[in-house]
């Protein structure tokens, strides 16, 4: 049975405090480090929307308008990302479950699937973030920051997770090794444009 039709018994569906005990236990099928990840860009997505809102409610009326499109449309890729995510993270649940029963697929990228989507969407969050960085409310900005900190983190740590799975199967994929560098590099770059527009010291 896929994550993705395990409906109410998905991991994705429990509460956050159940979702963290299932990740300090050593049964399988359990979260691990890419599903981690993965909730953390989920909760980063989640913290991008309410940055977006909270800028559009202090908008000026006539700005408000004008702009109307543009905020519309990145708090719903917000929302899709937020959901992506989740799903994404709960695929990666039992791709590890079948990697530790000896249910390897003989492909790399395969193995690694639902890490690659989970990073590629990460790099979606942070640079939807930084498009509109500098011209969001001041009373956020602090929250974007946090957006931008706790992103590099979790884009480290699926290039660790990819990175070790990767020289597991052989080192024998040069192509993916430089795709996911590419990714953390995008992510890094993202962030650091998030930070440069959200810069408070006066």
């Amino acid at each position: 049975m896929t994550a993705l039709n395990r409906g109410g018994d998905s991991f994705i569906d429990r509460s956050l405090p159940m979702f963290c005990q299932h990740v300090a236990l050593p049964d399988l099928p359990s979260p691990t480090g890419g599903a981690v990840a993965g909730v953390t860009g989920a909760l980063l997505a989640s913290l991008s929307e309410l940055v977006l809102r909270v800028t559009v409610n202090h908008l000026p009326a006539h700005q408000r308008t004008d702009d109307a499109n543009e905020w519309k449309d990145l708090i719903a890729a917000m929302e899709e990302f937020r959901r992506k995510l989740l799903a994404y993270s709960e695929e990666d649940v039992y791709e590890v479950e079948k990697l530790a029963h000896g249910q390897r697929e003989s492909c790399v990228r395969k193995q690694i699937a639902a890490l690659a989507k989970i990073a590629s969407h990460l790099v979606k969050v942070l640079r939807s973030l930084e498009q509109v960085a500098d011209r969001l409310h001041p009373s956020v900005l602090a929250d974007a920051r946090a957006v931008a900190h706790l992103g590099k983190g979790a884009a480290d740590a699926i290039y660790e997770i990819e990175i070790a799975n990767i020289r597991m199967h052989g080192d024998g994929d040069s192509v993916l090794l430089q795709r996911i560098a590419m990714w953390r590099e995008d992510a890094h770059l993202a962030v650091d444009g998030i930070l440069a527009k959200t810069n408070l010291i006066v």
